[in-house]
């Protein structure tokens, strides 16, 4: 079954997995046989049969086929359950399906947690958490037992859906090439804009002080909450792009506290996060679940400074740390940005210098003029870790 924990007033949220053996539910009883599809529901059964079909893979589901497949009232943070019995019976968490509404990438996320759930009941697959290189899930099917720490998140969106799809039907499927790791391959695109901050001024905007000076833009937060602040507004909202900056982060409030850098647009904004820890999240404004968590071990350096870069190449986003790739997202409807930023953490701050951002657009635009000052824009959050045994 799946575990995903939900809390309200959070814009991201952790998915969590859990097998459950037949002991645990041996005190159930198993329903008549026969069919019983939820009508909400029975698109995604649909859809599971045509990509096993389109694989290979058949199954004998129809109108007089032994499935329960409904919703049910399930106990938080649960939201799907298998049970191990015949005929398959699925269990799908009604609160869950309401908070996926909102979500902008709502049908992948109801296929994803269906789909897992078929997949232990029609499949017969367990749980398996294995990594890519690239230290993304191997699978849709990982669950319990909890690796490094970490969430269980699959970015079942854009040209991943399809390899995670293959690898459920077939889990002898070839890693995929965008999961190898990679390098800054030094394609900036032509000299844009930059700021040396050499100017000094004090500003205070909300919650947020600046302070600039000496080649450096400092801001301190007193908000308990994270938020996102444009450093530049005027890029062409179609154009490649790549933006680069030498920045420091400080965290307070360890649990909760991130750094990162973003583009985004008026509707929303894809962002890329650095913490007290050794993660970090792909995360969309408008999408209820993070992307990934992805471990970066050393390539971020606590209480200095790194190089962050984020390139927009087509239809994705690239990220790096110090010149390394950290992830690399293709989320539709990602390709319109007009406005570049920065994260500042909760109660801490971050020192910027060296910020410049280059464009594949011609080098007269070089003189268009960027935002006057740091905006704050929104607040944002990532959840505590949490899982069930």
């Amino acid at each position: 079954m799946n575990f995903y924990y939900f809390k309200k007033g959070r814009i991201l949220l952790p998915v969590f997995c859990s097998f459950v053996l037949l002991l645990l539910f041996s005190c159930k009883k198993d329903p008549e046989h026969g069919r019983t599809v939820d009508p909400i529901l029975e698109p995604y059964l649909d859809r599971f049969m045509e990509e096993g079909i389109k694989r290979g893979r058949t199954f004998t589901i129809d109108k007089n086929g032994d499935i329960l497949l409904e919703f049910a009232d399930l106990t938080p943070p649960t939201i799907g359950l298998c049970y191990s019995s015949r005929p398959v019976h699925i269990q799908i968490d009604r609160t869950y399906w309401k908070e996926t509404t909102g979500s902008a990438n709502r049908e992948n996320l109801r296929e994803d947690l269906v789909f897992h759930e078929l997949g232990h009941g029609f499949l017969g697959r367990g749980h398996k958490n294995d990594s890519l290189s690239n230290n993304e899930w191997t699978s849709m099917m990982c669950g319990e037992p909890q690796v490094n720490g970490r969430d269980w998140m699959v970015n079942f969106n854009g040209y991943r859906k399809k390899y995670y799809l293959d690898e459920l039907f077939n889990a002898r499927t070839f890693a995929p090439d965008w999961s190898k790791p990679a390098a800054f391959n030094g394609h900036k695109g032509n000299f844009w804009y930059s700021e040396d901050y050499s100017i000094p001024e004090t500003e205070v905007n909300g919650t947020l002080l600046f302070e600039k000076g000496n080649g450096e833009l400092k801001i301190s937060s007193s908000d308990n909450q994270n938020q996102l602040v444009a450093l530049h507004r005027s890029i062409p909202i179609s154009t490649d792009f790549y933006i680069e900056m030498e920045m420091s982060a400080s965290f307070v409030l360890k649990d909760r506290s991130i750094s990162g850098v973003f583009a985004g647009n008026d509707q929303s904004a894809n962002y890329f996060t650095v913490s007290s820890g050794n993660r970090s999240y792909a995360v969309n404004t408008e999408c209820v679940v993070p992307f990934a968590e992805v471990l970066i071990g050393d390539k971020y350096r606590h209480e200095t400074y790194n190089k962050l870069a984020l390139c927009k190449r087509g239809e994705e986003l690239f990220f790096y740390i110090n010149d390394e790739l950290v992830y690399r997202n293709d989320y539709e409807g990602s390709s319109s940005y007009n406005t570049l930023g920065i994260i500042v953490p909760a109660k801490g701050g971050v020192s910027i210098k060296n910020f410049a951002v280059y464009t594949d657009e011609n080098t007269t635009l070089r003189a268009a003029k960027p935002i006057g000052n740091p905006t704050p824009l929104r607040e944002v959050s990532l959840p505590g870790m949490r899982y069930l045994k």
